[in-house]
Formats: C-alpha cells, structure tokens, sequence
C-alpha cells in the first residue's frame, strides 16, 4: 500500500495497471492536423517504474506523441514522416510523491524541452513537424497503436499502475514563465488551451467521462479507470470498487 504525498489535486483517476485507460477522442485541434508546436503537461503519480506503461499517447505507429515509464526511466517521445524519431529520456525511479511532465515540442524551431517538477531535464533540437495521426488517443494506456524508444507496437496495453489528475494540451510552446507558474502555484493558463482535462463527472444517461475543460469540450471516455479523492493518506474510492493500492 502506497503513500500519497502532497498530491496536487483533490479529484483524479486510478489505473489499476492491467486493463484501465481513458480514451480521448479524434480532434480537429488535437491530432487531426500537422502539429508544429505542441505543449504536454500531465500530474501523476506512479506505483510502477520498472514496467512499460503509457502515461499518454496520440497517434499511431507512422506519426505521433506518447509519454510513458519503461524500466526506471521516463520517455517523452515524437516521430513522424516529416521529422527525425526522437524520444528523450531522465531516469525516473520514484513511487512516493506526485510529479508533473511538460514536453515542449516546436518543431519550427528545432526546440524539444522535456521538464519535470517544473526543472528542465532533458532536450533536442530537431526540425520538422509531425503530420496528421488520425491513430487514436490514449491517458493511461496505448490505445491502439504507437512507437516506443525500441519499435511500434499494436494493440491496447501498456497498462499504467498509479493515478493521473489532470491532463493539458496546448497548441504552443508555452514560456518558462508559465511552466514555472503552472508547476509552482497551478495558475490556470487557458489561453489556446485544446485540451484541459481536469474535471470527473457522469455523463446524463449513464457512463462516465472525463470532462474537458477547456473550449473545445472534448470530453474523454473512461474504461475501467477509478475515480479517486486524493489525499495526504489513501486515495478514497467516489464510486466503483479497486484494489487498494
């Protein structure tokens, strides 16, 4: 059984590590375009840093995105027809305490940034872009198809074991000013915001969501995922039962 410790959000969704994700759908704003700039932020916590697990991914195994764990280490990774295969790489070792990745990626200008907790850790400087990945879009898992450091895969899988409570997209590069502000005091930075996931919600009708919050209302499905309330303790469980972790 796992600590939480000063986690950065009251609400968020476990991923049990085996079957959990959430499925974001294909956006015009998203991954239906050619995507020049691009900025990832993602607040986790992870029980696992030995196994492969996606925290995110977009696209499929010819143009794409993923953040993801893979033994002892975290990957920020982007490839595609028009650009050289990259993903960058820190080791990640800890299960204790919550952290949040910003990937900067401004193909434009050959600047690839990769900060965790609001430090830079890791760069590139390649040119080009990544073209239109209608490959679907996956939080917690891959969904369907991506590319990892070693070769692409198929399929769903990739299970992450931990939680994640908010997930940003943003189609720019956002300033160190802002990274700064968004890992040091949350300021809510929501101008050209195309993804903002940070609320959990039923849907009327049944099934349940994660809620966008951003413009473009571009709610994301839950498979299997477990709304949490995140505390200084235990996750407690709002509905749904999970083995506590």
């Amino acid at each position: 059984m796992s600590h939480l410790v000063k986690p950065p959000f009251g609400l968020g969704w476990y991923f049990n590590g085996t079957d959990a994700y959430i499925e974001v759908p294909n956006s015009d704003v998203i991954n239906l375009m050619n995507v020049h700039r691009r900025t990832l932020i993602v607040w986790f916590k992870a029980n696992d840093v030995v196994k492969r697990q996606v925290i995110y991914e977009e696209g499929g195994t010819v143009n794409g995105f993923n953040i993801y764990i893979d033994n002892e280490k975290l990957y920020c990774g982007f490839w595609g027809t028009a650009i050289t295969n990259t993903w960058l790489s820190i080791p990640f070792t800890d299960t204790s305490d919550w952290h949040v990745v910003i990937f900067v990626f401004d193909g434009d200008n050959g600047i690839q940034k990769v900060y965790l907790d609001g430090v830079e850790v890791a760069s590139s400087n390649k040119t080009g872009y990544v073209p239109t990945h209608s490959g679907k879009i996956g939080i917690g898992a891959m969904n369907n198809d991506t590319y990892f450091h070693d070769g692409s895969k198929s399929g769903t899988g990739y299970y992450f074991n931990g939680i994640i409570s908010e997930e940003r997209i943003y189609n720019r590069v956002l300033t160190e000013t802002e990274i700064s502000d968004l890992y040091s005091i949350r300021r809510n930075i929501m101008d050209e915001c195309v993804l903002k996931l940070g609320t959990v919600g039923l849907v009327r009708g049944g099934g349940t969501q994660w809620l966008d919050e951003s413009p473009y209302g571009n709610h994301a499905t839950v498979h299997g995922a477990i709304r949490v309330r995140c505390c200084h303790c235990n996750p407690v469980m709002i509905y749904g039962t999970a083995t506590p972790i």
